[in-house]
């Protein structure tokens, strides 16, 4: 999601021609996005990601690419860590991954340390893009109201915006921009028993810090929506993914 806004933000702020920047794709998982990037114009690109086995599944997808010298490297290292001492790069994307990172009773050391170790790779008037859901994005889903609970549990491992705009400003990195995307992460996001079916909720780690409790609390809800036939109403009236977006791209120069 927001591949085509990552590439006209890379096209208007970058010092580089598209076809000469090169990108490192921090935390890539099995390179889904790495590969609509480069189908979308991106000709020099590096993958970092903690798991082999997601790693695996990148160099199987990306092979061509990886053949032909566009992928010019993939590593495996666990965020923060960047292991690239001898490597200059003009952009570092970190998408959806940073929630991921200890959050340390909302410190956020290690969010700190992967932005100062982005700036350390980075060549002079580089860019550093971050998609990221902030606690207003994550609030705009609609299930994020059924248990007030669980959002707030869910939130603690979200930096809030104002803390990624002190460690920018930390690094030596200007916030150039924080645009909203509007938008659902899933296709079946409106879905209206998705919460009561497992194979839905774990398409999204929302639902990784609910309770039993939690989870009968949402049931109940549910259940006294549909009854009252309210439900399908109540979901439209609490989304707002669509109007006010449901990521953030942090846009920041060197």
């Amino acid at each position: 999601m927001g591949v085509d806004v990552v590439m006209e933000t890379i096209k208007q702020y970058s010092n580089k021609r598209i076809k000469d920047v090169h990108l490192l794709d921090g935390g890539c998982g099995t390179g889904n996005y790495s590969k609509a990037l480069i189908q979308h114009g991106i000709c020099k690109i590096t993958m970092v990601d903690a798991s082999q086995g997601m790693l695996d599944k990148a160099i199987h997808k990306l092979s061509r690419y990886i053949e032909s010298g566009v992928v010019e490297d993939v590593k495996q290292s666990k965020l923060p860590e960047l292991p690239f001492p001898d490597t200059k790069l003009d952009v570092v994307l970190f998408s959806l991954v940073l929630h991921h990172l200890e959050s340390d009773n909302g410190n956020f050391k290690q969010l700190q340390s992967a932005v100062n170790n982005a700036s350390n790779v980075l060549v002079d008037n580089g860019l550093l893009l971050i998609i990221a859901q902030t606690h207003t994005d994550l609030c705009n889903n609609w299930y994020c109201k059924l248990n007030p609970n669980i959002t707030r549990n869910y939130c603690q491992r979200f930096a809030p915006e104002e803390v990624y705009e002190r460690y920018f400003k930390a690094a030596g990195l200007k916030l150039l921009q924080s645009i909203k995307i509007r938008g659902q992460l899933m296709a079946d996001h409106f879905r209206s028993d998705g919460p009561l079916d497992a194979s839905w909720r774990n398409c999204d780690s929302f639902w990784t810090v609910a309770s039993n409790d939690d989870m009968r609390a949402v049931e109940e809800k549910i259940k006294e929506l549909k009854d009252d036939n309210m439900l399908e109403q109540w979901i439209q009236d609490n989304d707002r993914t669509s109007e006010d977006g449901c990521i953030t791209l942090f846009v920041c120069k060197k």
